[in-house]
């Protein structure tokens, strides 16, 4: 049992150095529009760029809620759950340039993962988790939404 405590304690370490790293990454990228944003808020407001014409979309700028939906606490996502949501948000649109819809879906994903987790850290994620939230997705969206949603989780 000894030798099990270093290692997991090794692998809390590791999970929050490559957390911290994720998010610095992503705060260091210029990206048009994203210019006017806070980090620490849960509303973003980008003002140009790919994201504010998206099809479909009225022209102008395009908002995104880092918060959970109403119908499971309309609540923002908190500490490193937020912090995670908006640093792949930012890596995903900065590598694929996913639309605004793709990525409120991706956020959405993220937000039934924390409710599902309720007071597990970010850093202790695991599958029990995942399956929880796609449980509740389930239950929550038509199949054809559910879906998109898997794949996000």
């Amino acid at each position: 049992m000894k030798k099990i405590v270093p290692l997991l304690s090794r692998l809390d370490q590791d999970r929050h150095k490559n957390l911290a790293a994720l998010v610095d990454r992503a705060k260091s990228l210029a990206q048009t529009g994203f210019e006017k944003i806070e980090w620490d808020s849960s509303v973003w407001l980008i003002t140009d760029g790919r994201l504010s014409k998206s099809p479909g979309k009225r022209q102008g700028d395009a908002a995104i809620n880092f918060s959970t939906p109403k119908d499971i606490g309309g609540l923002a996502l908190p500490g490193a759950w937020g912090d995670v949501a908006k640093a792949l948000m930012r890596l995903r649109f900065n590598s694929r340039s996913q639309s605004m819809s793709n990525q409120r879906n991706f956020v959405t994903a993220i937000a039934y993962i924390w409710h599902s987790a309720g007071n597990t850290e970010f850093v202790h994620l695991n599958q029990e988790i995942l399956n929880k939230a796609c449980g509740l997705i389930r239950s929550s969206y038509a199949a054809s939404t559910a879906y998109n949603l898997y794949k996000a989780v």
